[in-house]
């Protein structure tokens, strides 16, 4: 995807959401809509815009494996709390005050949890890796789904769940660790017994 795609689809959408946010203020006041939720959605938003535009999008898919891992990060663990964190009630309750469809199974951080490790680790199964190396298409897939699962690994810890309860427990410390640990992780691809030809490529010889 081009730089200039990333930045128009961020301000696309940043526009839907500040209509909403106008909307809502308007209609409960301050409290709910506050600047502070504005601020940080924004701030997700640019994170994310910057994990895919410009030199580190060029670099992740380049030689530089390393980069990819910064860009996993970024689309996992920075850019989703930030966007989770900007979201106000009053965008995921229906009218009748009930909480919509969408939001129950993200109550639930276990399947939060294995959506997100679903979704990377298949993702970096070597054939599949390498497509998306080849493939524009795909490789916008891969970047949408990661930041889709970083989303919903996020909205358990601070996302708005208006009545229904956050079952945290022991998971919430698996929840905030799990995708810090993956870009290491994903750095082998991950898949036992098998490369990818993006890291063999540029691997230093042993040795040398």
């Amino acid at each position: 995807m081009t730089t200039a795609a990333v930045v128009l689809l961020a301000l696309a959408a940043f526009a839907v959401y500040l209509r909403g946010w106008r909307a809502l203020r308007a209609a409960t006041g301050p409290d709910e809509a506050s600047g502070r939720r504005l601020a940080l959605f924004a701030g997700g938003l640019a994170v994310a815009a910057g994990a895919l535009a410009g030199p580190l999008d060029a670099l992740a898919d380049g030689s530089l494996l390393v980069m990819h891992a910064v860009q996993l990060l970024l689309l996992t663990t920075i850019a989703p709390p930030l966007l989770v964190a900007g979201v106000p009630h009053g965008f995921v309750v229906a009218r009748d005050g009930a909480p919509r469809a969408f939001v129950r199974p993200l109550a639930n951080p276990l399947w939060c949890l294995l959506a997100f490790v679903t979704v990377v680790w298949v993702w970096h199964a070597p054939p599949l890796f390498d497509a998306a190396g080849g493939d524009a298409a795909l490789r916008a897939l891969q970047h949408a789904s990661f930041l889709a699962v970083g989303v919903a690994l996020a909205w358990p810890l601070v996302g708005p769940l208006p009545g229904l309860p956050r079952r945290l427990t022991g998971l919430r410390s698996s929840s905030i660790s799990a995708p810090a640990s993956w870009p290491s992780a994903c750095s082998g691809c991950g898949w036992p017994g098998t490369r990818s030809s993006r890291t063999t490529a540029t691997a230093p010889a042993r040795g040398a």
